[in-house]
């Protein structure tokens, strides 16, 4: 008898201790909910965007989402909600279809030009800069494609240094057999862009931004390169 009353005491302190786990557990779940909430309103400012196409778009572009998941969540808010959005990624992410029609057969090779404006925008799609002056060094340099050809492309790149986290920009990209064999046409779009935004600036909303160009970094065969033509920045 001493036994069994023993066992059923024993079993509803189990029990006992059972529930207060489980109290325990929903606190921390809880918790964890707070925390998963703080997380994406820190990540996430729906503030900066007219609409849930918006927040979708800078979603799939921060998080990099594949075309297919993209899809796959445009098909789940069309059946659930009542949001007008488009059935593909592409539309959505307004994907450039005439990238093709933008490459130039020039200076012996193909070239790209995308423009500083542009990538800047593009950076600033969802926010207003907070400084007044955004100076950038630009990088221009020679790579090779593959070992086994002479295939080589020259990127011209951007980095904002008021911005340090920010990522490396491409304003423009050549590819050829060889370098540039004319760097009139190579760099003419870029000197002219770059002068016409150190006069004027950059409009973002209601604040005007002002451009300068801090540095060109090359190594020495570059730079040897791109003093063949004599160009002059304002």
């Amino acid at each position: 008898m001493m036994q069994a009353v023993e066992v059923e005491s024993s079993t509803r302190s189990d029990e006992g201790m059972h529930d207060l786990g489980t109290e325990s557990d929903y606190g921390n779940v809880h918790a964890a909910e707070e925390g998963v909430e703080r997380e994406y309103r820190n990540a996430h400012d729906c503030s900066n965007h007219e609409d849930v196409n918006d927040c979708l778009r800078d979603w799939a572009v921060d998080h990099e989402e594949s075309r297919a998941s993209v899809n796959e969540i445009l098909a789940i808010f069309r059946i659930r909600t009542d949001y007008e959005l488009p059935k593909d990624a592409r539309t959505l992410m307004k994907t450039s279809t005439s990238i093709g029609q933008e490459i130039e057969a020039v200076a012996g090779g193909e070239y790209w030009y995308k423009g500083i404006e542009k990538v800047l925008r593009n950076y600033y799609r969802s926010a207003t800069p907070e400084t007044d002056r955004i100076s950038v060094q630009v990088s221009v340099d020679g790579l090779p494609l593959h070992k086994s050809s002479s295939t080589q492309v020259w990127p011209i790149l951007m980095k904002m240094e008021q911005i340090p986290e920010a990522p490396i920009m491409m304003i423009a990209m050549f590819c050829g057999s060889s370098k540039p064999n004319d760097l009139e046409p190579f760099l003419r779009p870029f000197v002219v862009e770059a002068n016409e935004l150190s006069q004027r600036g950059i409009q973002f909303g209601d604040r005007n931004v002002h451009f300068n160009i801090r540095a060109i970094i090359a190594d020495s065969p570059a730079r040897a390169f791109l003093k063949e033509l004599s160009v002059e920045f304002v």
